[in-house]
């Protein structure tokens, strides 16, 4: 069994967890989910059927039921949410819902199989959740009670066609759609790379001193796992808040003091995975399908970050149909709905052009507004603009001039708006 999971998933797949487990702040570790604050429906794994169904759990905190709740969606995709509730009270202070995706955290059930996930099925849920809540009376039940969908990264596809599902069924629309690092289309090998190697050139000089310490590889890593480390810092953005300076660590001594972590995530190809079964078919079920044919190896060779796309791995046996790639193009918002965009000016993964693509397709919604975070990497609003982002959100629930809340950041924002 252990033989053939490598064989399966293969060095690719390696590579992926190594930088899955070392970017997300959660464990595999389900005991949040049995939480008794932790909420459950029934959802319909096929939502044209409802005669089979698996059990859905969400996280909820409304504090007031005539205020705005917000409704965050993960990226990943996989990326759980419930696990984090802490971190996201802080973010999202008051009214709020986390959502795991189906085959994700809280949602890993033993009825789903590879052929239940996908972008549209996951929309589908959180418009079913929203359902439930407007039933119950803990969302829209007056004038000022009003929601917002949150998503981040891969999560800005499903809220995306939520928005629009929720449209052509007459749903009330959200009173904002919030897109963190959004994802406008399938990405090609060589805009991936490219956007890799564009990252990697323009902050190779600030960790010349980690470079130094790959190149004389005291800890004894191999070239992909070096590649693990350095994107882990590509990630997280160049600002000050965030990078190791500001917790008084040199490179060298975070990498000691996480000596242990890492030997886990050279060994874990060793013994068996223990990641959830439905994680490994959730991932490639919707990124090699929906978003790309192929993921990036990186690896630190001589001084340098190498990018290669690899059409092996983490997709094999993962076939493409036709209008099976994610495309905004083909979902809209409602004209009542305002549209806040995120993007790091040193992410990694994504590139401007998709939020131009998405401005342009968007161009019916109520207003759009396109903040650019100076320095920061795959997290703009929920890690670089943490300080300010309480204001941020009230200015977007109020429907105030964003700038009011950007004026409190202290990274350096653009704020470009289209009405």
């Amino acid at each position: 069994m252990r033989y053939n999971t490598r064989m399966l998933l293969g060095q690719q797949f390696f590579t992926f967890l190594a930088l899955f487990l070392m970017f997300s702040p959660f464990s595999w570790g389900r005991g949040e989910c049995q939480d008794g604050k932790v909420r459950q429906l029934e959802m319909p794994i096929n939502h044209s059927s409802s005669r089979e169904t698996f059990t859905y759990k969400f996280y909820d905190q409304i504090i007031n039921r005539h205020a705005t709740t917000v409704i965050f969606i993960p990226g990943g995709p996989g990326t759980p949410s419930i696990s984090d509730v802490e971190k996201k009270r802080k973010l999202l202070n008051d009214n709020f819902v986390l959502t795991d995706a189906r085959g994700a955290g809280c949602n890993n059930s033993p009825s789903l199989s590879a052929e239940d996930y996908s972008t549209e099925k996951i929309a589908r849920d959180i418009v079913a959740l929203l359902k439930h809540l407007k039933e119950e009376g803990s969302i829209l039940e007056g004038e000022s009670s009003q929601y917002i969908l949150y998503g981040h990264s891969h999560g800005t596809t499903v809220a995306t066609v939520v928005a629009d599902l929720l449209k052509k069924e007459k749903f009330p629309a959200p009173l904002a759609l919030i897109l963190e690092s959004p994802v406008a289309r399938a990405f090609s090998p060589s805009e991936r790379i490219q956007k890799l190697e564009q990252t990697w050139n323009l902050r190779k000089a600030e960790l010349q001193s980690l470079i130094q310490t790959a190149n004389t590889n005291s800890f004894n890593y191999s070239a992909q796992e070096w590649g693990a480390v350095f994107m882990k810092f590509l990630y997280l953005g160049s600002n000050s808040q965030y990078s190791l300076r500001s917790y008084s660590q040199s490179e060298s001594e975070y990498l000691n003091s996480h000596t242990e972590d890492f030997q886990k995530y050279k060994s874990v190809m060793d013994v068996y995975l223990d990641i959830p079964s439905d994680f490994q078919r959730l991932y490639p079920a919707i990124m090699c399908k929906e978003l790309e044919d192929s993921f990036p190896d990186v690896q630190f060779q001589n001084g340098e970050l190498t990018f290669t796309p690899r059409y092996q791995g983490l997709c094999r046996g993962e076939v493409r149909t036709v209008g099976e790639t994610f495309d905004s193009r083909n979902y809209k918002v409602s004209k009542k709905t305002d549209v806040y965009y995120f993007l790091g000016e040193h992410d990694p993964v994504i590139p401007a052009s998709h939020v131009t693509e998405l401005q342009k397709t968007q161009s019916k919604a109520r207003s759009q507004n396109i903040v650019t975070v100076s320095q920061a990497g795959h997290g703009p609003l929920s890690y670089a603009l943490s300080d300010c982002a309480a204001d941020i959100f009230s200015a977007i629930k109020n429907r105030q001039p964003l700038s009011n809340g950007l004026s409190n950041c202290a990274l350096g924002t653009n704020l470009q708006q289209f009405d």
